[in-house]
């Protein structure tokens, strides 16, 4: 019996050891994101990743604050929160374990947010990027991707607003793009889903840097020089075969939306028949059907679109908002230009030759006969498809007034 609670003593003196594969917080350079871009070394093209990193309570400055500091060095920016700078290597394998030669903690990928490319990386190499993504177990799935309009350092090194890190404010952005409806971002997830299907290929957002002009007015900082640089979400970075193809702009990435079921906010402003000045319609959400048929021994798509609004703003003294035939008119106005949105983002589609609406997934789907006769010409099949569009509109609510007041 003595030799029994002996044994089990010893085992549980070894269980509150504790885990030995246990990581402490204070060890860990927990990376919240990174931009991936490339540069030239001695003639050689190598990876260049710019990371932001909690500094925790180890770092200089602590938790506490907001943004401060200055530079340390080429390539390194400090802020009292987070720690910006940058690695090179050959791969991005390498860049990632080259940061251990600056960084006293464990470089962690657990926590990112958000991957940002480069313009001339989502141009020239995706596949090197997602090959390290998709194998890098560290790395979630749910990891937002964006492209720069231009290099990823610049947005990675570009000032937060409202929130202390950048990264979570642009996360923010992403999360709220619904209540805008002009633009679209995916996950590593669905990223990765699209370039390997034959039948769709990916759109995300657009991160463009830039100063706001309320920054350049302030004479403080146009006289140092450090006007800040801030980011907007914004637009679609449309792919095909791998690399980056277009970028589109807030309206026609909205007409791509409309034909998945995801413009669900946000204003559309419309003519009102008769009228001179425009009104503003609040979205109110929007579905569609596509589906592939063959006609007189040709293949084509239909896609059927139905969308709601409110009107939300009205600029025409004396106008009866509320007359069913002025409501009547703008329903015809506002299918007029849902369709005319979702023409301009099918024409820009099928001039590059990228599938983002998923025809061939409807194709694949409802004619796997036919898609198994067209798959391997497909981006020159989808480039000639004719394709029909209806949109048919409601507006349901006029908002509490009638008539706009007339100022005296």
């Amino acid at each position: 019996m003595k030799k029994l609670v002996l044994a089990l003593l010893l085992i549980l003196s070894l269980l509150m050891e504790g885990c030995w594969s246990r990581r402490e917080i204070e060890d860990m350079a927990m990376v919240t994101g990174m931009g991936i871009d490339t540069v030239k070394v001695a003639g050689k093209e190598k990876f260049l990743i710019t990371f932001q990193i909690i500094r925790g309570t180890g770092g200089p400055g602590g938790m506490g604050g907001g943004v401060g500091g200055g530079g340390v060095g080429p390539g390194t920016m400090v802020t009292q929160a987070f720690w910006v700078t940058s690695s090179i290597g050959d791969n991005l394998a390498d860049a990632v374990v080259n940061l251990s030669t600056r960084s006293p903690r464990k470089v962690d990928l657990a926590h990112m947010e958000v991957v940002v490319l480069g313009r001339k990386v989502a141009e020239e190499k995706v596949p090197e990027v997602v090959d390290f993504l998709q194998r890098e177990r560290t790395i979630r799935l749910r990891t937002w991707v964006v492209v720069a309009e231009g290099e990823a350092r610049d947005v990675v090194t570009s000032q937060p607003e409202l929130e202390r890190s950048l990264f979570k404010g642009i996360n923010s952005l992403i999360f709220n793009r619904k209540d805008v409806s002009k633009t679209e971002v995916v996950d590593l997830k669905d990223f990765l889903i699209a370039l390997a299907d034959p039948g769709r290929e990916p759109v995300t957002g657009v991160i463009r840097v830039f100063r706001p002009p309320e920054i350049k007015k302030m004479a403080s900082q146009a006289a140092t020089g450090q006007a800040a640089k801030v980011v907007r979400l914004h637009g679609g970075a449309v792919f095909a075969r791998g690399r980056l193809v277009d970028f589109w702009d807030d309206r026609t990435t909205r007409g791509y939306l409309w034909t998945q079921s995801k413009a669900e906010r946000g204003i559309i402003t419309l003519s009102l028949p008769g009228f001179s000045r425009p009104v503003a319609l609040k979205i109110r959400g929007s579905l569609a059907r596509i589906r592939p048929e063959i006609k007189n021994g040709e293949l084509k798509i239909k896609i059927r679109v139905r969308v709601q609004g409110d009107i939300n703003d009205n600029q025409n003294p004396g106008a009866k908002i509320a007359d069913i035939r002025v409501i009547k008119g703008l329903e015809k106005e506002y299918a007029r230009a849902v369709k005319d949105e979702i023409a301009a983002a099918l024409r820009r589609a099928q001039e590059k030759k990228s599938d983002v609406f998923g025809f061939g997934e409807a194709v694949h789907r409802h004619l796997p006969a036919v898609w198994r006769q067209v798959e391997k010409d497909w981006p020159e099949v989808f480039a000639e498809l004719p394709v029909e569009i209806e949109v048919k509109a409601a507006i349901k609510h006029a908002g509490l007034a009638d008539n706009t007041i007339k100022i005296k």
